[in-house]
């Protein structure tokens, strides 16, 4: 049997570890990094609700414009029932979504409301434009079968639109927004300006 050289005999064998300083070193970068994240989270996290929103909002439109236009009829049997979107500057909390029962192609008291839908506190209706007209108290989008096309009314009055947008945004930080577009053939999307 043969013996191991006299250099073996003598080497220490050592378990390597993390030293107290690249712990600490590890666990300072750690926690900037985590704290950077948890600083934006609230940012990132409002506008993440506020494209939410706009969604939800451009969803109702939509929903308008196929109880419109879809055979279902109404409560009477009655199968041309515009329905449509109402939003008002009087409340920058809620829209509605009606029946237009009278059929005058806008919202007002004798219509059956639907639902009405209340946004969180933190967010508002920044604006109601028609074409590039903006600063509206009102907006009317209504729809009647067959057309998918919306009748437009800004504070009750008809008018000509090209499209209308319906713009949400965050009450603390009016640079953030997103909108709600209507063309005139129907499309709905939703944009950041």
């Amino acid at each position: 049997m043969r013996l191991p050289s006299l250099p073996m005999l003598f080497k220490k064998n050592h378990n390597r570890g993390f030293s107290l300083i690249e712990l600490l070193v590890t666990l300072a970068i750690s926690i900037v990094i985590v704290s950077a994240v948890l600083f934006r989270f609230d940012s990132f996290d409002s506008v993440v609700v506020l494209k939410s929103i706009a969604y939800e909002v451009a969803l109702t439109v939509r929903e308008a414009q196929i109880f419109a236009v879809s055979a279902a009829g109404d409560s009477a049997g009655t199968f041309d029932t515009p329905y449509g979107v109402y939003v008002s500057d009087i409340n920058q909390q809620d829209y509605i979504f009606f029946e237009d029962s009278n059929g005058n192609m806008d919202f007002d008291v004798s219509d059956t409301v639907i639902e009405t839908y209340t946004i969180n506190s933190k967010y508002t209706f920044v604006d109601l434009c028609v074409n590039s007209s903006c600063g509206l108290n009102q907006l009317s989008l209504v729809f009647q079968r067959p057309e998918f096309d919306p009748q437009i009314k800004a504070g009750g009055a008809p008018v000509s639109p090209t499209s209308a947008t319906i713009r949400v945004g965050i009450k603390d930080d009016p640079s953030t927004t997103f909108s709600v577009v209507v063309g005139l053939t129907g499309q709905v999307t939703v944009t950041t300006p």
